[in-house]
């Protein structure tokens, strides 16, 4: 069958790659035709698989039907866990890992295109996983028909989420014969002391448990197959032990139901069923932990030996508790016979305001009279009997409120407290809010300091009483007590100020005038990845808490990161907050002071690597800096490495000249209008970026030549090489099929969107004429630029891929396809033709630290292979330049982690690299193959990794993202 031309009758046996139905001669004729077939144009749908049986409604499986692991009491299994609270949480036994392993392999091969499967409340079915789109077997829990959504449970996992209908297909047979390999489990015999697990409690037990293996006990077994268990931690000791220890738990009261009723009921006998003896436990105390830190009001004080205080958090509960014993006690008559016991607890009303309180009885000084102490407040009083009354239980259920305590670190002058030092204590203390940490425990008795925060300057009270004579310091003896802070000297790294260049990685921006920077030669990096690691272990081992001083070193947890990192501390914050600075970084933070660690005399020898720095011979615009200018200052820093040279040292730390592949920084900032030469700048006349040494070895570029000054007017009226170019964007939320353009290497490539939108195509041809007329010199790689096509000859938006000494290789940013033109089709674009944001989209690789200068040629190769067939991505991140993705590579074998083995390939070369130059050229379009013959189209633009596109009218040509080109021989 002659196959002819839709365009223009001649015989043409090339076909449109996305609709497959209409043919064409040439490239020409097809973008010619395009304008008309583009509304008709439509992607052909593959034909539905029929794997999964055909027509035949499949077998449902439900979670019931399903056989189970089987646990028995007291068995001991060694297990890896994933922990959320210990209240709840999944195990993976060790034999259940081939299992998982097994089902993991069947269900990523049944499932490649089926039906949209409606499954019930209760089924069993396979899921399709939103981060890393494989599959797994999930458990319905809900089903939104409108919506067509339904939540899924992951059985083999613990975890849950929401998925929409075509994500969710019927369970594969002989899968469904295989036990559910997540077992939920609970923490046996304790419960949280609040009612519920606290974040700060996940946060330590997650630290010592997540992806450990672990020896677990199963103590029983709960309805509904839930495991409580223990669990041995590494250390050697319980994990409830732990939570008791620590403060997050309680022990469980044991004994039966029946058992404590018998008890009860043989007192009542016993009394005759009279109320006299009834009597009502003492509530549970507050407990507090070493380290605690929270604000409090002094209610009771005898001596710095005891203080009773109050928790201001609590305020709210302890005014609901008197308001419910006002109502109770108000309507209970006073009886003649109700004489509670000693040590029991009643209600009490106060002589002095005739209010109600909780009160343990101390003794009967007659018969009736008795001795009560208020247990929420910690003072004592004789009442008669007829104050008293019953208490309700569901009041005892309120922990006491009052706190005892006594002030660390001080004794007597004398061998008693004097009156005037008790005068002056109180003058301190009383109607005031505090701050209190406990710092040790001394025989029920919380050892504490407390702050007057609002005094100017603050006050420790400790040593008011010790600079007045009253006290001295007194070293205690304590349970559990704090680690003392480490007593020595630290230093920080320098940089010589000799006019030397030096390799420097930017770890902190705040502004141009202020910003930290660390060593980043091969020696610095390793010590200082060796030190993170030795703190880490570090910090894992030793729970002990910190007492923090402002100005003392520590260990603290890094925010978002959950590692640990060297600290200052800088400030004490409320709510157990304190402010530090991580001295090997820059960055500051407020921690938990939970998250902080005394730190070894050995981990101070590195000095600390964060220096201060400020950029030279720049200042703001206009007295401050723009965003705009922070945010292209912090694009220019953190996305490569930086080259430096010392101009001065200041006590405010270095002022320097930055490098950014041999362009200033400070060049850039001024030729783009974001900062203006400071008034001390030798450069103060150059207002565009200069490259001051090629270093070809290290780039692949070519040195730029300097600018004429025609340019340099042209480029103040608006045109220029900008690279902060704006793209469009990813989707955060959810992985998507990647179209690459081009790569350069895994730190640096190029995907197209295929979104609809509106691209900027036809730049003019006049205004690219007038713009050529002033052009002499090469951008720099990744610089928008307008671009002559050799198609057409008409002017477009594009990106400087690489220069040589006469031309450019250059990626159309509109369309995704490649060209090498001369120097002379390469313009200045103007600010107006940046507006709307480039289809294309700079990205990288996520886990790249720390690039290789040259990328070794046997990894480029594996990297581009990879990215040829149908590869997934999902985003990471975005560092202010390119996205930062997780790239998946779908191949016949199964899936494959593109990270992890370009990383892998990387660190295998290591040792044996050798330096090479990293300018692979990007190759013209090749030519067009039609029935096994070859011609050359002249209207065709250029091929990149992604295939050749044909000229374009208004929009491009569709492109073939199955087979990677516009063309599909017949």
């Amino acid at each position: 069958m002659v196959k002819l031309c839709h365009y223009c009758g001649q015989q043409g046996s090339l076909r449109c790659a996305r609709c497959k139905k209409k043919y064409y001669c040439s490239a020409d004729c097809q973008a010619r035709d395009w304008t008309a077939h583009r509304h008709l144009c439509k992607a052909v749908i593959p034909p539905v698989s029929e794997s999964l049986g055909g027509g035949a409604s499949p077998r449902r499986v439900y979670l019931s039907n399903m056989p189970r692991n089987k646990v028995t009491k007291g068995a001991q299994v060694e297990v890896c866990l994933d922990l959320q609270n210990p209240g709840k949480f999944f195990i993976h036994m060790k034999m259940t890992v081939a299992s998982l392993q097994r089902i993991s392999a069947a269900l990523q091969k049944v499932y490649s295109s089926v039906p949209e499967y409606i499954p019930e409340c209760g089924e069993v079915c396979a899921t399709r996983y939103s981060l890393d789109q494989d599959w797994y077997r999930g458990v319905v829990q809900t089903v939104d028909a409108p919506c067509r959504t339904a939540h899924i449970f992951y059985m083999d996992f613990g975890n849950e989420e929401t998925v929409t209908l075509d994500r969710v297909k019927p369970l594969p047979p002989g899968v469904d014969l295989l036990p559910q390999c997540a077992t939920e489990c609970r923490m046996a015999g304790v419960t949280p002391v609040t009612g519920h697990w606290s974040e700060e409690c996940n946060i330590a037990v997650r630290q010592m448990v997540v992806g450990k293996k672990l020896t677990m006990t199963v103590v029983d077994i709960l309805d509904g197959g839930v495991c409580a268990v223990d669990i041995l931690l590494t250390s050697g000791k319980e994990l409830s032990s732990f939570l008791v220890e620590h403060g997050y738990a309680a022990m469980e009261p044991t004994g039966s139901t029946e058992g404590m009723l018998t008890v009860v009921l043989e007192d009542l006998k016993s009394s005759g069923g009279k109320e006299e003896t009834a009597e009502a436990s003492l509530p549970s105390p507050l407990i507090h932990s070493l380290g605690d830190m929270f604000h409090a009001v002094v209610t009771h004080l005898e001596s710095p030996d005891v203080v009773v205080c109050q928790k201001l958090e609590n305020a709210n509960v302890i005014q609901e508790l008197q308001v419910n014993l006002h109502e109770f006690c108000s309507r209970t008559p006073a009886k003649e016979d109700f004489r509670p016991a000693p040590s029991s607890v009643c209600s009490s009303q106060f002589s002095e305001d005739s209010l109600w309180y909780r009160a343990k009885v101390l003794g009967y000084s007659s018969g009736d009279h008795v001795y009560v102490e208020y247990i929420d407040f910690g003072n004592t009083e004789e009442v008669d009997l007829s104050c008293l009354r019953p208490i309700p239980p569901v009041l005892l259920n309120i922990p006491i409120q009052a706190i005892s305590c006594a002030l660390s670190g001080v004794k007597p002058a004398l061998p008693t407290w004097m009156d005037s030092a008790m005068t002056m204590l109180r003058s301190l203390v009383c109607n005031r809010i505090l701050r209190v940490t406990v710092v040790g425990h001394r025989e029920g008795t919380a050892l504490v300091t407390l702050v007057d925060e609002n005094s100017d300057p603050q006050m420790d009270v400790a040593e008011v009483l010790m600079a007045s004579g009253y006290a001295c310091p007194e070293c205690v003896c304590v349970t559990g007590a704090i680690k003392p802070v480490v007593n020595t000297e630290w230093k920080y790294a320098e940089l010589p100020a000799d006019g030397q260049m030096l390799k420097l990685v930017v770890s902190m921006v705040k502004s141009p005038e202020e910003f930290y920077c660390r060593h980043g030669n091969t020696k610095d990096v390793y010590a200082l990845a060796e030190l993170s690691a030795a703190l880490v272990q570090h910090c894992q081992s030793d729970d002990t808490a910190f007492a923090a001083t402002v100005g003392q070193p520590c260990c603290a947890l890094l925010p978002g990161d959950g590692t640990w990192g060297r600290a200052l501390v800088q400030s004490m914050g409320t709510d157990k907050k304190v402010g530090v600075v991580f001295v090997d970084y820059g960055n500051t933070s407020y921690v938990d002071l939970a998250h902080l660690r005394a730190i070894h005399p050995k981990h101070l020898e590195l000095p600390f690597q964060a220096l201060r720095c400020r950029l030279a011979g720049v200042e703001p615009l206009e007295g401050q800096w723009s965003g705009e200018a922070l945010q292209r200052f912090e694009a220019l820093c953190l996305s490569s490495s930086l080259e430096a040279r010392v101009r001065t040292v200041t006590q405010s730390g270095y002022e320097v000249e930055l490098m950014r592949c041999g362009v200033s920084v400070a060049s850039v900032l001024v030729s783009e209008r974001l900062a203006r030469p400071s008034a001390q700048s030798e450069a103060a006349t150059t207002a565009v970026p200069l490259v001051a040494t090629a270093a070809p070895a290290m780039t692949g570029w070519l040195t730029r030549p300097r600018l004429k000054s025609s340019f340099l007017l042209r480029m103040i009226s608006g045109c220029a090489f900008p690279t902060d170019w704006r793209t469009a964007e990813l989707p955060r939320s959810e992985a998507f099929q990647a179209h690459v353009a081009v790569v350069v290497n895994p730190g640096l490539f190029y995907l197209v969107s295929t979104n609809e939108g509106k691209w900027v195509l036809d730049l003019g041809r006049a205004n690219a004429h007038n713009l050529q007329a002033v052009w002499s010199v090469a951008p720099e790689p990744g610089a928008a630029c307008c671009a002559q096509f050799s198609g057409d000859k008409k002017w477009y938006r594009a990106v400087v891929l690489e220069t040589m000494d006469s031309e450019a290789s250059v990626l159309y940013s509109d369309y995704g396809n490649t060209e090498r033109v001369p120097l002379s089709a390469i313009c200045p674009i103007a600010r107006e033709h940046l507006e709307l944001p480039f289809r294309i989209i700079r990205c990288a690789l996520e886990g790249l630290e720390l690039c290789p200068p040259v990328w070794p040629r046997s990894v480029l190769r594996l990297f581009e292979s990879m990215l040829k067939g149908s590869v997934v991505a999902s985003v990471q991140g975005f560092d202010g330049t390119s996205y930062r993705l997780n790239l998946t590579s779908l191949t016949e074998r199964g899936a494959m982690h593109v990270n992890t083995m370009v990383l892998r390939a990387l660190e295998q070369m290591q040792s044996g690299f050798v330096t090479e130059l990293s300018g692979s050229q990007v190759h013209s379009g090749g030519p067009v193959e039609s029935s096994g013959s070859k011609k050359t189209e002249s209207g065709t633009r250029g091929q990149s990794l992604g295939g050749s596109r044909g000229a374009v009218s208004n929009e491009p040509p569709p492109r073939d993202c199955c087979n990677g080109g516009l063309w599909s021989t017949v």
